[in-house]
């Protein structure tokens, strides 16, 4: 993907994400839940060794989540939009690139109070790598191409499909 192409996705991400939040609200429900799990594990497990299960547990909830098969880019991306709007995970806009698939995600359900070490926000990097990988080889992608983030955790998440 172009680095121009790349940076119009990006710059155009807070407006998407604000209009999103906008019809939405984030459920209380499991919020003490995901924030104590993910602060358990990395307190518990080695830094690699906590990203290979929440990566592990992305590829799992692919599965369980599973997109119909699709002719183009875009129908992928409206169907991954489909399920996120389903889950209230955010949005996710897709670029075909030279060799590889730039993925941009917002509005992810990072931010919340009870995430007080902000454990969360970090956990959700590796979960989507893998539930992205998964998606990506379930729709007959190469196998040895996998999903990896670009720069920093930061809103939105800029990922990549590639080697």
């Amino acid at each position: 993907m172009s680095k121009h192409a790349m940076d119009h996705l990006l710059a155009e991400a807070p407006g998407r994400s604000l209009a999103y939040h906008a019809g939405r609200h984030a459920s209380l429900q499991w919020r003490a839940f995901v924030a104590a799990l993910a602060r358990t594990l990395y307190d518990n497990a080695e830094d690699g060794d906590a990203d290979a299960f929440l990566r592990e547990v992305g590829t799992n909830m692919a599965r369980a989540l599973p997109l119909p098969q699709v002719a183009t880019l875009e129908e992928l991306e409206a169907a991954m939009n489909a399920k996120w709007a389903d889950l209230d995970w955010g949005w996710v806009r897709l670029r075909e690139g030279t060799g590889d698939v730039g993925i941009v995600h917002g509005a992810t359900p990072t931010g919340f109070a009870e995430d007080t070490g902000g454990t969360w926000g970090r956990a959700s990097v590796p979960l989507l790598e893998g539930l992205y990988t998964e998606w990506f080889a379930a729709q007959q992608g190469p196998s040895h191409l996998a999903v990896s983030l670009v720069g920093e955790r930061a809103e939105p998440l800029h990922l990549r499909y590639g080697r």
